[in-house]
C-alpha cells in the first residue's frame, strides 16, 4: 500500500490528547524529542553528518508509522473480506434451504392434484370432464376447509354428478323432463360451445348449470 509522508520543519500544536483510537487515522502525525548529539558545553553548529543521521533516524521512524499504519488497515481489509464471504455462504445456504422447500411443497401439490384427478375421473365424470379447473378448484378448497367441510363438498360434487348425467344421456335414457328448463340449459350450453371450441358437451352443460343455478334447480326438481 502506497503512503506519502511529509516532514513539517515548523509546527505549532495548541493540544496533545492520548487516546486509544483517533477519531482521524488519517490525520496521523509522528512527533519527536529534540535530540542533540552535539554536547550542549559546546554549542557549535551540527555538521552535515549529523544532521543526515537525524533526518534519517526520523524517516525510519514514519516510515515504520506508516508501515504499521497500512498493516493495520490490511488487516481491517482481511476481517471485512472474510465477513462478507461468511455473509454470501449464508445467504446462499439459506436460499439452497428456501429452493429445496419450495420443491418439496410444489412436489406434494402435484401428488395431491394427481389424486384428486384420479379421483373425480371415477367419482365424477360427468361434473366437467377432464377439467384442470375442477381439479385446481377441490385441491384449493380441500386445503383451505376442514375436514368435516371437504366431505360435503364431495356431496355435494356427487349430487351434482348425477343431475349433469341426466343432462348428457342420450335422448330416450334421462328421465323425463320438460323441454322447457332442459333445453335452456342446453341452448345456453351450445352458445358457450361457440364461443370456445375447447369445452366438450359435458363441460358447457357444467358451466351453464353453474352460470344459471335456478334453471339448473328446476331440471333437478324435474329429474326427481
Amino acid at each position: 500500500m502506497s503512503t506519502k509522508t511529509k516532514i513539517f520543519n515548523k509546527i505549532s500544536v495548541n493540544e496533545i490528547s492520548l487516546v486509544d483510537i483517533p477519531a482521524n487515522q488519517e490525520a496521523e502525525m509522528v512527533l519527536f524529542k529534540r535530540f542533540d548529539i552535539v554536547s550542549k558545553n559546546n554549542p557549535v553548529t551540527k555538521d552535515e553528518d549529523i544532521l543526515k543521521m537525524e533526518l534519517n533516524e526520523k524517516i525510519e521512524a514514519l516510515e515504520k508509522a506508516a508501515n504499521e499504519k497500512a498493516e493495520a488497515l490490511e488487516k481491517a481489509q482481511a476481517q471485512v473480506e472474510a465477513l462478507e464471504k461468511a455473509n454470501k455462504e449464508a445467504l446462499e445456504k439459506a436460499s439452497s434451504v428456501e429452493t429445496l422447500e419450495k420443491k418439496l411443497v410444489e412436489l406434494e401439490k402435484a401428488n395431491k392434484i394427481a389424486a384428486i384427478e384420479k379421483r373425480v375421473a371415477t367419482e365424477l365424470p360427468n361434473v366437467i370432464a377432464k377439467s384442470d379447473k375442477l381439479v385446481e378448484l377441490v385441491y384449493e378448497v380441500e386445503k383451505a376447509v376442514s375436514d368435516e367441510s371437504k366431505a360435503a363438498f364431495t356431496e355435494l360434487l356427487k349430487s351434482a354428478n348425477e343431475a349433469f348425467a341426466t343432462l348428457v344421456k342420450p335422448v330416450g335414457i334421462a328421465k323425463a323432463v320438460t323441454d322447457d328448463s332442459k333445453g335452456q340449459i342446453e341452448d345456453i350450453a351450445k352458445s358457450l360451445r361457440d364461443a370456445d371450441a375447447s369445452l366438450t358437451v359435458e363441460q358447457s352443460i357444467a358451466k351453464a348449470a353453474l352460470s344459471n343455478p335456478e334453471l339448473f334447480a328446476q331440471v333437478v326438481g324435474e329429474k326427481q
